[in-house]
């Protein structure tokens, strides 16, 4: 496929392998648990590597966008997900044949396998080319399985494969029980086969695991003594049929096609990613394929939402608050303030989420998204301190704020949430003033949520952003997050009276 495939372009494909350990925002963006719900029942197709390596050039966003966006076309979708099948149900046949011990066994359930295969990939060539994909990878593989339908190797295959299922079973013998002793032997000219009748007489006490066997495949399990004697004695009647089958079992012992199954594991990652997202658009909840450039310039996001707290959200009937972000010209510094579980750090999580889906070429949660393709996303969130470390919670942000500002550059994305919530309101707002001047100086993009309204200054490079309550009713969070000014207010009173515990109400009610 001309070193491309449907997760790389050209040139793009890593050399060293795709590692399963996921970045340190992981945890905090609520990625781990994306990650974990998605690749669910995929453990095979080791889709966590992929998940674990966002892409860091925009050739290799474009490339997975057009793979995206052609699997829009629910036909070519469904096509892809019944190969799949196949190619699943080819891979539990071969393990099986590979654990069998009875020499028969194994070959046969071997050509069974091959027999799925062939059925499987003729049956997708022929959906495939109704389809028309525009993107390159899957252009690309569309050529490649038009050369392999016309190989040799492939036609050989289908043919064998066919001329040896209609040979074996056209073969029959006649079991003589007479006592203990069980001998077998070609039917007579003109004798009558009872297996048909039998099977319909007793169809009505049949269990679901004969249903392959009903359908011309023998049932998985594995034969009794008896059973494998009988075997034995009919492959002795029909000695150049089984010959012929042992040859084939040597001559196509690797016959599913490299290309096939490096599509057939690679694809899933977009089948993944359909099949989790497809509540959310069900619910009417907006997706789309974001723009994304290196350079710094606008952020824009519109109608964006974090996933994690909206699975959890629509799993109780409801439907999760959508919010905008942007920044412009100079803008680099958003911070966030406002009352506490107002959504700030749900805000900030989502920043974070969309610009990390971004880079994986994949649908993100916005109904619009200009982004950056980082070279380095940071987080650092509120944490307890660690008990032996042999420092202080001040030290321990300090020291991560540190090596975090050391590496950034303008091209990274930095998200803090709550930092030096240890310290004094005077500290903090030198530390976050100090903070803001390193972070201007390396033009990296920084989503801060603080209870310091003071970072909050708004001077070309810094936004403020204030987590809206209800007008009617300050202790009612909206959950929006509005840009306009830090207004220092953090709604405790108006809580209180809620309540009945502001200073009036106790007054009256505690004892003098």
């Amino acid at each position: 496929m001309d070193g491309s495939s449907v997760l790389y372009p050209p040139g793009r494909i890593p050399e060293e392998a795709e590692a399963d350990e996921p970045p340190a925002c992981f945890r905090h963006l609520g990625l781990d648990r994306l990650m974990e719900e998605m690749t669910a029942g995929r453990e095979e197709y080791r889709l966590r590597g992929v998940f674990c390596r966002p892409l860091d050039h925009q050739e290799a966003v474009r490339h997975r966008q057009g793979v995206m966006r052609d699997l829009e076309e629910e036909g070519l979708r469904r096509a892809i997900e019944s190969f799949s099948r196949r190619m699943r149900d080819v891979r539990v046949r071969l393990s099986r044949s590979a654990k069998r011990y009875h020499r028969l066994r194994r070959q046969r359930e071997f050509l069974d396998a091959a027999e799925v295969y062939c059925e499987g990939v003729i049956a997708f060539a022929e959906d495939f080319e109704r389809s028309a994909p525009l993107s390159l990878g899957l252009r690309a593989f569309r050529e490649a399985l038009r050369t392999y339908l016309a190989s040799k190797s492939w036609h050989t295959l289908v043919r064998e494969t066919q001329t040896l299922e209609e040979e074996l079973s056209s073969l029959s013998g006649v079991v003589h029980l007479r006592g203990n002793r069980v001998t077998v032997s070609r039917p007579a000219a003109g004798e009558r086969e009872w297996s048909p009748e039998i099977r319909k007489v007793f169809h009505r006490f049949a269990r679901p695991e004969d249903a392959a066997e009903a359908n011309g495949r023998p049932r998985p399990s594995d034969m009794n003594p008896v059973e494998e004697n009988i075997l034995e004695r009919v492959a002795r009647l029909y000695p150049e049929a089984f010959a012929r089958l042992a040859d084939f079992c040597v001559r196509h012992e690797n016959f599913p096609d490299p290309t096939l199954t490096a599509f057939e594991r690679d694809i899933q990652f977009y089948l993944a990613w359909w099949e989790y997202i497809e509540p959310f658009r069900r619910a009417g909840l907006p997706f789309c394929l974001p723009e994304l450039s290196p350079a710094p310039r606008a952020i824009r996001i519109e109608q964006g939402f974090e996933l994690t707290l909206a699975g959890r959200l629509l799993a109780e009937g409801k439907m999760p608050v959508l919010n905008d972000f942007r920044l412009e010209g100079r803008e680099r510094i958003a911070v966030v303030t406002g009352p506490n579980q107002g959504g700030k750090t749900t805000f900030a999580r989502m920043i974070g989420q969309i610009h990390y889906l971004a880079a994986l070429g994949v649908f993100v949660p916005a109904r619009e998204a200009e982004l950056l393709l980082f070279d380095r996303l940071c987080t650092l969130f509120q944490e307890q301190e660690r008990m032996n470390s042999g420092r202080g919670k001040l030290q321990d942000d300090l020291l991560q704020v540190h090596g975090a500002l050391e590496r950034a550059t303008p091209q990274s994305i930095l998200i803090f949430n709550e930092i030096f919530s240890s310290t004094s309101l005077t500290v903090a707002i030198f530390l976050g003033r100090r903070i803001l001047e390193a972070v201007q100086a390396r033009r990296a993009l920084w989503v801060c949520v603080t209870f310091v309204d003071e970072w909050a200054v708004e001077n070309g490079v810094i936004v403020s952003l204030v987590a809206a309550v209800d007008a009617g009713d300050p202790t009612n969070r909206t959950y929006r997050v509005e840009r306009r000014p830090a207004d220092g207010r953090s709604y405790a009173l108006s809580i209180a009276e809620k309540y009945g515990l502001n200073y009036e109400t106790l007054n009256l009610r505690l004892p003098s």
